[in-house]
Parts: structure tokens; C-alpha cells; sequence
């Protein structure tokens, strides 16, 4: 297997990890420990990560904003928080895992 996502889809995984984590964790390699917990994973559970990332992505576009991972900092966190905050199930439930998979990726030594 190559990569297990695209580089757009990992493009916005980082953009999400730049607005949840705290100013100089920065420092913390992601791709690594994506990439070993990507690789475990089911086929079906990757293409479900990537179809969240993708709908992340373009959900600042139906209110005339740019993509996501071209949003400034703020915004992006703002974003995510409408997705943690959501009246829908699901959309939370997806943003609460995408913390959690970013989360365990910055602790990975």
C-alpha cells in the first residue's frame, strides 16, 4: 500500500491538527503515527476517515468561504467547534473521533 490517504485529505488532517492543538506543539510529527494507524486500519474505516476530511474540507464553501485548510487559524477552529457542537449525531461523533486520531498522533513519540 502507498499512501493510505490523499495528500489533499492529509493536507486538511494537518490543517485540522494546526487549529485543535496548543501553539509550539507544532514540533509533534504526525505523518508517521497517522500513516501506522491509516495502514491497521480497515479499508471501509479509511474511506470513512477520508470522506469526513473531504465534507471538512468543502463545508466553508456552501457559505461562500474558502476551503478549510485555506481558512486562517481561527476560522478553522471555529469550524471544527460548529462540528463538536453539532445538533447531528454523527458530525459530532465525527469530530469527536478526528480529536482523538489527532490527539494520539501528537503523543506518539
Amino acid at each position: 500500500m502507498s499512501r493510505p490517504l490523499s495528500p489533499a485529505r492529509y493536507r486538511t488532517f494537518y490543517n485540522v491538527a494546526d487549529a485543535w492543538l496548543p501553539p509550539g506543539a507544532e514540533d509533534c510529527d504526525l505523518a508517521p503515527a497517522l500513516d501506522a494507524r491509516l495502514r491497521a486500519w480497515s479499508r471501509l474505516r479509511r474511506a470513512g476517515l477520508a470522506a469526513g476530511l473531504a465534507l471538512l474540507e468543502w463545508q466553508p464553501r456552501l457559505r461562500g468561504r474558502r476551503s478549510f485548510s485555506w481558512l486562517p487559524r481561527e476560522e478553522r477552529a471555529r469550524c471544527l467547534g460548529r462540528w463538536e457542537r453539532s445538533r447531528v449525531p454523527p458530525r459530532r461523533e465525527a469530530a469527536a473521533r478526528l480529536r482523538a486520531l489527532v490527539e494520539e498522533c501528537c503523543a506518539e513519540p
